[in-house]
């Protein structure tokens, strides 16, 4: 408990005294590191050197350190994500996101997600779509994203993000399972037309997804209300501090799709809160001005 809580924090801050890091960080990397392969060589040549020269609880000193190494690795590997959102130096900065549709919402938020440092893949069966995404600059691949050779050509394994907003609901939340079963996307959003048809919101909870955009919306008929989809980026406000995203009644026409704290970008969903200063990027169908009016007046 003292190399975990005394010894290895002060070694930290005093090795990270000029460097430029907030206390946050430095307590972070007090947390998860070192591992102890210094002290394993060392304790293993002095318990050598100390049996040699005839003291008997020599090879104690071995089998403890060995035992410290492992407790720390053991707690501190499982609970390093935890303590780094606590902190708040998680960031999503450069970690890639999958995009599951390439229609024009698809495309307008890869747009987004690209313009703030993250890498974006579009999958879709729609040729055309792909090519029109290929074309903006987009990277974009044709073919059923239920297939895992297909995602796997995304590069889905340094991925850190899954978005399904494919006009089929049920195609969204199977996509988001698989996303989450069987590679490790902790962060999988289907969209959803009507929880009250087909998916529902009990199936995303037990597949392990998040509701995107902290709403059900109807992908199509959003699109198509109007030929043109605008973006708007605002700061939250003091009346959205801590408050949870599926506790807001924004208008049909407005739907978030980023947040953004720091450096860190994040894809809305439900469960996601907002804080005050936190970037918040919308999409609209109609006018950018009317749009951002709304916003101000929004609970």
């Amino acid at each position: 408990m003292l190399i975990m809580f005394v010894a290895r924090p002060i070694s930290v801050f005093v090795a990270t005294l000029a460097t430029k890091l907030n206390w946050k960080e430095k307590l972070f990397i007090a947390w998860i590191g070192p591992r102890g392969i210094v002290a394993a060589s060392v304790a293993s040549l002095f318990a050598f050197t100390l049996v040699d020269v005839g003291v008997e609880e020599g090879e104690r000193l071995l089998a403890l350190t060995f035992l410290a190494i492992m407790m720390t690795v053991t707690i501190q590997g499982l609970t390093a994500s935890s303590v780094s959102r606590l902190l708040g130096v998680h960031t999503l900065e450069g970690r890639k996101a999958i995009i599951v549709g390439a229609s024009p919402l698809a495309r307008a938020i890869a747009k987004a997600i690209k313009e703030n440092g993250r890498p974006i893949a579009l999958v879709d069966t729609n040729q055309m779509m792909v090519e029109l995404a290929q074309q903006q600059g987009l990277e974009a691949y044709h073919g059923n994203a239920l297939e895992d050779e297909l995602l796997e050509q995304t590069d889905i394994d340094e991925a850190e993000t899954l978005l399904a907003v494919t006009a089929n609901s049920e195609v969204n939340v199977l996509v988001a399972q698989m996303a989450h079963d069987n590679f490790g996307i902790r962060r999988a959003y289907p969209s959803i037309k009507n929880p009250e048809r087909g998916a529902n919101l009990k199936l995303l909870k037990r597949t392990g997804g998040k509701l995107a955009f902290g709403r059900p919306v109807d992908i199509l008929a959003w699109e198509y209300a109007s030929g043109r989809i605008e973006k708007i980026e605002m700061e939250a406000p003091a009346n959205w501090n801590n408050k949870v995203v599926a506790a807001f009644e924004f208008p049909d026409e407005i739907i978030p799709i980023l947040s953004i704290r720091g450096n860190s970008t994040e894809v809305v969903h439900a469960d996601q809160i907002w804080q005050v200063g936190d970037r918040v990027i919308f999409l609209t169908n109609t006018s950018p001005e009317k749009a951002a009016s709304k916003l101000t007046t929004s609970v």
